[in-house]
């Protein structure tokens, strides 16, 4: 990867993500709460785009300059869009999230999913700094 991508992808760091995250939630959230009748399914809606953030946040941090800071940014992000969207989900739907056991358990894997993409993302890091140190010698 040329050093001006790497310089573009760096730009977006884990508040940035966390921040258009958050929007795509209340985006997301404001249209089931206008045109829905509130029901489980809009929690699992309102949730998916913390998907997209288990998946982006990882590889971009294998090409941040900074990982510790990088990996304790997006643990906190990570952890403040799970309370927000747990909150916001029970206010559109009108329903605990205690009392629903499948929408825990998706949850639960998104958890699962966040920390296994970030070991992915450790191998990958470590397989371009070998890789850098093969190159330059």
């Amino acid at each position: 990867m040329s050093d001006k991508t790497v310089q573009y992808l760096s730009n977006f760091t884990p508040l940035k993500q966390g921040l258009f995250t958050l929007i795509l939630v209340t985006l997301i959230s404001i249209g089931c709460f206008v045109f829905a009748k509130p029901n489980k399914t809009e929690f699992g809606l309102i949730l998916s785009p913390m998907f997209l953030y288990c998946f982006f946040n990882p590889f971009l941090g294998a090409l941040s300059k900074k990982i510790g800071k990088y990996i304790l940014q997006s643990i906190a992000v990570f952890l403040g869009l799970g309370i927000y969207i747990i909150l916001l989900g029970q206010f559109v739907t009108h329903t605990k999230f205690s009392t629903l056991e499948e929408l825990q358990s998706i949850t639960i894997l998104i958890f699962v999913l966040y920390f296994l993409v970030n070991f992915l993302g450790f191998i990958f890091r470590g397989l371009l700094s070998a890789l850098d140190f093969i190159d330059k010698h």
